[in-house]
């Protein structure tokens, strides 16, 4: 990127044109360490900041003409640096006296020079100055007429032929806009009338096309023309210039009949000229292109107007648009390679899909967690009081039922990269031990073999996503796998050349493998071969997506008759080995039903704790009130944020505080979570709370602390699940109050 001067005489303290021209210019990666209003000091600064380019922004007026004297000045002395002259409102754009003397140069009109900027800044400034001289050398040597044009439109050379047909000497004509210079008369089949300087007429024939870099970039436009004589039996050829571009160039008849190829046309077809020349051009197209084009070339020729199209060419493997130029009877094909531009389309149609999934995925989590969270509660709660083991089981398989729906819910999050992952630190061990025996069970013929390398290993990560991943990739390699098939879970881990250490789990499968054009595929979202089964093609992008989430990586390694392995690499949160357990009050995650079975709802200090919900939804508040008083504890409940924090002071000065709050996010037409407890810690920095809501991927979920939290309990959750979290951070309160007191 460019280190780039900025000139702005009338700039004002704080803000002005060169401000937001700076602001642009750094935005798009140039440096711009100065907006100067000294154009005295130009030459100097320039020195001193070592500038690649100059800006500079020309008023109309006295200010304007007097800085375009300090240019010129400067240009005699520095002839090469890039300077781009940006017209303020009310320039005169017939300024050719004053712009004497400033060549090499560029204008843009301020009004469009922000859209234009990137393509100005990446293929004029590098390369303008520079390839000036080789090209107006080889461009005086040509038959043809030769008008040249930069970025913005305005003429900055003629050749010799171009200066007798037009009647302008290329000084005369430097900066103009090509239109003066070149005017248009009437237009007949055998050509245009070009109105030369002394108003008399000349037909000719030709068109306007791009100047192109030996690298295909652009540098401006060429307008190659040439007299028609009066019969206009002559046929129309392109000119040198044309057969030197860097892309692919092909001219064709009125009757669509090859009459031209430049070397790139060859290269890129792989024939010869002879091959192409004379054959008919649909002859070596894809079957539907003509169907496609031949209105857009009988356009084009009718209208004298170009147009571009777009199709892929199978042999070649590549996607191409053609420029359509009419050249008198005939047209002017010039092909650019698209195939990358398709690619990035693509990827960009994708994203807005994924980001129009994420913002109906969070509403949809949000409410179906909330309702996923009294189901199961209440499922759970009826489950215990019930005494008839027939009920009992069936309101089993209602919670079963329940946990898998809370499963697709955090699929669709997640692959809608709404799920930010909530972490604690996680024994991998226990983990793969208990989900291999679990699918073993619900798949006795396959047989699975774990290998641990005898070493426990502790992770940062979201033990549900992370569990959501691993039942994605065993779910793929039984589905993969015959009746009888072996399907491998290792976990290790390894520490990289920097340092770092990774935990690895890699699982396979001795199946059928992937084609190398399912392996491309296997991780786009929708992408299935299993249609049969249902399958949604989300897996392994979910799978994906958490990985990257936890700053880890999924890699995918098949071949057909070979099977497939799958390896997760994620960072671990410690050295390999058996680590302390973290309190959830420290690290703010709350243990789930698996980690602690053996966990029984026990009374807090002084007989219960006193505890203040607040929660929007009635039917949760009466679950969590429920729930904890069964418990043993004193349960408040808050609708709204603002009854939340009264509630809460009044207690305190009353003498009977809160020990614990529950805490909602969201709260419709009322104060949420975040800035209730904001209230609350400025009134007591010691206060203690529990942030629950649907929405997984808010902020405070992933760092509860930063919002003043102390842990987190993300929704839906079962009966257990709370009393376990409220019991978690009622002893790490006893301890810190044990500890504060020793």
């Amino acid at each position: 990127m460019a280190r780039i001067l900025v000139v702005d005489p009338g700039i004002e303290p704080g803000g002005g044109c060169g401000r937001e021209w700076q602001t642009r210019l750094v935005a798009l990666g140039h440096s711009v360490p100065r907006v100067s209003a000294d154009a005295a000091a130009l030459a100097a600064e320039v020195t001193d900041l070592s500038a690649e380019a100059v800006i500079a922004l020309v008023s109309d007026g006295a200010a304007g003409a007097a800085l375009l004297g300090v240019l010129r000045r400067w240009r005699r002395v520095e002839g090469t640096v890039p300077l781009l002259l940006v017209a303020g409102p009310g320039w005169d754009w017939r300024w050719q006296k004053d712009g004497a003397g400033l060549h090499p140069f560029l204008v843009v009109d301020e009004a469009t020079g922000f859209a234009g900027l990137p393509q100005v800044l990446s293929e004029w400034l590098p390369k303008g100055p520079a390839a000036e001289p080789a090209m107006r050398q080889a461009l005086q040597v040509l038959g043809e007429a030769i008008l040249v044009a930069d970025l913005a439109g305005n003429v900055s050379f003629l050749n010799r032929s171009a200066e007798e047909l037009t009647g302008w000497r290329t000084e005369e004509a430097q900066g103009l806009p090509v239109p003066e210079v070149f005017r248009p008369g009437e237009a007949t089949p055998a050509g245009t009338a070009l109105v030369r300087r002394d108003g008399a007429e000349v037909l000719v024939a030709g068109q306007a096309v791009p100047l192109e870099g030996e690298d295909g970039s652009l540098l401006g436009s060429v307008r190659v023309f040439r007299p028609v004589p009066v019969s206009g039996e002559e046929p129309v050829e392109p000119g040198d210039l044309v057969t030197a571009m860097a892309d692919p160039v092909i001219v064709i008849d009125a009757t669509d009949r090859v009459t031209f190829v430049n070397e790139a046309s060859r290269r890129f077809f792989r024939r010869s000229s002879d091959q192409i020349v004379g054959e008919d051009f649909w002859g070596g197209m894809p079957a539907g292109m003509r169907e496609r084009f031949e209105p857009v070339f009988a356009e084009v020729r009718r209208e004298k107007k170009p147009a571009a199209c777009e199709c892929e060419l199978p042999a070649e493997g590549e996607w191409v648009q053609f420029r359509i130029h009419a050249l008198g009877e005939g047209l002017l094909l010039i092909l650019r390679n698209v195939t990358e531009e398709k690619a990035a389309e693509k990827d960009r149609r994708r994203t807005e899909r994924l980001e129009a999934l994420e913002h109906l995925a969070r509403g949809f989590s949000h409410g179906f967690n909330n309702l996923l969270t009294v189901i199961l509660g209440n499922i759970a709660l009826a489950e215990s009081c019930s005494r008839d083991p027939v009920q009992k089981g069936m309101l089993q398989e209602a919670g079963q039922a329940g946990r898998k729906a809370q499963g697709l819910v955090q699929q669709i999050m997640v692959f809608a990269r709404g799920g930010v992952p909530i972490k604690g630190l996680l024994p991998i061990a226990p983990l793969l031990r208990q989900m291999v025996k679990e699918r073993q069970a619900e798949h006795p013929g396959l047989v699975y073999r774990l290998d641990l390398e005898g070493m426990e290993i502790v992770v940062r990560a979201d033990a549900k996503q992370l569990r959501r991943l691993l039942e994605n990739l065993l779910l793929n390699a039984e589905q993969a796998s015959t009746a009888d098939g072996v399907i491998g879970v290792v976990g290790r881990s390894e520490n990289a050349a920097d340092g770092s250490a990774w935990l690895v789990i890699e699982v396979s499968d001795a199946g059928a493998g992937m084609e190398p054009d399912v392996l491309r595929q296997a991780f786009e979202p929708f992408f299935s071969t299993r249609q049969p089964l249902n399958a949604t093609g989300l897996g392994l992008t979910v799978c994906e997506s958490i990985a990257r989430a936890h700053g880890g990586t999924v890699w995918l390694k098949s071949a057909p008759g070979e099977g497939t392995v799958v390896t997760v690499r994620i960072p671990l949160a410690q050295a390999t080995g058996a680590g302390p357990r973290v309190e959830p009050f420290r690290n703010g995650m709350i243990p789930s039903l698996s980690q602690t079975p053996q966990a029984q709802p026990q009374a807090g200090a002084r007989g219960g704790a006193r505890i203040l919900v607040l929660e929007d939804e009635s039917l949760i508040r009466r679950l969590i009130h429920t729930t904890l008083t069964q418990a043993g504890h004193r349960v408040d409940e808050s609708r709204e944020g603002q009854s939340a924090v009264k509630a809460y002071q009044q207690a305190a000065l009353s003498g009977d505080p809160y020990d614990l709050l529950i805490m909602d996010l969201t709260i419709e037409d009322g104060m949420g979570g975040v800035e209730a407890m904001d209230c609350i810690r400025r009134f007591d920095p010691r206060a203690c709370a529990i942030v629950s809501s649907g929405y997984n991927d808010d902020p405070a979920m992933a760092d509860p602390q930063r919002f003043g939290f102390s842990a987190v309990l993300p929704k839906p959750y079962q009966p257990l699940e709370l009393v376990d979290a409220v019991e978690a951070m009622l002893r790490g309160l006893r301890q810190e109050r044990g500890s504060a007191g020793a």
